[in-house]
Formats: C-alpha cells, structure tokens, sequence
C-alpha cells in the first residue's frame, strides 16, 4: 500500500498518507507523511499512478 486517504463528510478536506522508503539499501523500512489539503476548489493527486480526483467530484452532493 502507496497510499491511504480520510476523507471528512463534514468539511472539505482530505489527509493522504503517503508511505516514503527511508532507505535505498533496506527496502522493508519505511515511513509515512500526512499531508492535509483543505477547500473545495482543491484537487487529490496520486502523481505515481497519474490520478487527480477535484474535491468538486469528491463532494457532489454534498452541503456543508
């Protein structure tokens, strides 16, 4: 697993954890970094698998 994501129901914002390899040589370590983007005019990105999913989709149908 690359990546994990939460999405909030109650606002727009998403948290992606991304796993980062530590070191070249040991490829079993590994660390994760949490990213938080917040507003409904943002845009989730995976850049390895080229995927981009607006929060405008993500939130379809839904008030806030």
């Amino acid at each position: 697993m690359e990546y994990y994501v939460l999405i909030l129901q109650d606002k727009p914002q998403v948290e992606i954890y991304r796993r980062m390899k530590l070191e070249k040589q040991d490829i079993n370590k590994s660390s994760w970094q949490i990213e938080t983007i917040t507003g409904i005019e943002k845009m989730l990105s995976f850049p390895t698998l080229d995927i981009k999913i607006p929060f405008t989709d993500i939130y379809r149908k839904v008030e806030f």
